[in-house]
């Protein structure tokens, strides 16, 4: 449950591993969150699979049904410049050649299907980064577990270890090795236990 309530990360100086040793040596405190189990974590990432196709059903549904009303998915990403096909080059047998060989996308940016992507999402993060315009996919609001089920160093931005704060209190209860063991990190998380 520490994996995913509370989660506080612990700065990289503070984690060192000499601090650390020093710290556990002193405290009854474990303060750095061991990894989460690998069945826990299987399950996170099962739960996050299914979440990931059912929003991908509902982008697909949503850009289908509601296709004239998004209308052409011209506006470059960056620049925000309209893309318009020129009436003259639609038949040449360049254009009809592009257009019969073109990757067929509805939820997927045709920017992004350029380079070979097809409306099939690896991610939360990939589906509401290059979806196209008009879905408005917000990856904060889509319960994803991608966030808890990573890996630091393997494709994942934490670097940080977590804080077993939690786990700890929940181990011994006692605040002031709590508070003495993460110091100023742990300052802002006390307001969460009682103090008698």
């Amino acid at each position: 449950m520490a994996h995913l309530f509370g989660r506080k990360h612990l700065p990289t100086s503070y984690t060192t591993d000499e601090n650390i040793k020093l710290i556990i040596k002193k405290s009854p405190s474990i303060v750095v969150l061991p990894p989460l189990p690998k069945t826990a974590r299987k399950v996170l990432i099962e739960h996050d699979e299914e979440i990931l196709r059912v929003f991908t059903g509902y982008a697909l549904a949503y850009t289908t049904q509601y296709a004239d009303q998004l209308g052409p998915d011209n506006e470059l990403p960056l620049s925000k410049k309209r893309f318009s096909e020129d009436p003259a080059a639609v038949s040449t047998s360049f254009h009809q050649h592009l257009r019969a060989t073109a990757i067929p996308v509805i939820a997927r940016s045709p920017f992004v299907a350029n380079s070979g992507h097809t409306d099939c999402f690896h991610s939360i993060k990939e589906l509401t980064r290059t979806s196209r315009s008009g879905l408005h996919l917000n990856d904060n609001a889509i319960p994803s577990m991608g966030h808890i089920t990573a890996i630091a160093g393997q494709g994942s931005n934490e670097t940080y270890a977590l804080n077993a704060y939690l786990l700890d209190f929940y181990m011994h209860g006692q605040v002031a090795a709590l508070a003495a063991a993460n110091g100023s990190v742990f300052s802002s998380a006390a307001r969460v236990f009682p103090t008698h």
